[in-house]
């Protein structure tokens, strides 16, 4: 279908005849390297399907990746479900790799867990600031549990 729309398109160098579009070799996760090439000319332009997440580090992890990971979590399950989804939607033949599954998972986790902390802090510092307002004890602190 995507080949189909780019036989109305013409090269962005030449004008002339319509780019071919092909999955190059790299293929990281769902992440894959596409090539457009113009058949007259050979200018070629190469793009990832997904961009990068933000990060401070060498190399980020690509969007679709993360959203995968955190999706099939979300469900409770890991990377040999995922890889299954993928190869019966016929989007990669595993996947992600393990590997790669487990080092992005601990990045998550790692965020989830500093997120927690953070949020167990201010939630600590807004009790003490309401309860030095009220003149109360803070080994006296009122806790409602609704059951769910």
């Amino acid at each position: 279908m995507v080949k189909d729309l780019f036989a109305h398109v013409r090269c962005g160098k030449c004008g002339l005849a319509a780019p071919d579009l092909r999955k190059a070799d790299r293929q990281y996760g769902l992440a894959v390297k596409l090539e457009v090439t113009c058949s007259v000319c050979e200018h070629r332009v190469e793009r990832f399907s997904s961009p990068r997440t933000e990060g401070s580090g060498n190399i980020t992890p690509f969007e679709v990746n993360m959203r995968a990971l955190k999706s099939i979590q979300s469900i409770g399950k890991g990377v040999t479900a995922l890889s299954d989804f993928c190869a019966g939607m016929n989007l990669s033949h595993r996947g992600m790799p393990r590997k790669t599954f487990q080092a992005h998972l601990r990045k998550v986790v790692q965020v989830c867990e500093d997120t927690a902390t953070a949020s167990e802090a201010d939630s600590v510092r807004a009790v003490k600031d309401l309860y030095s307002d009220l003149g109360q004890p803070l080994n006296n602190i009122d806790v409602m549990f609704d059951g769910t």
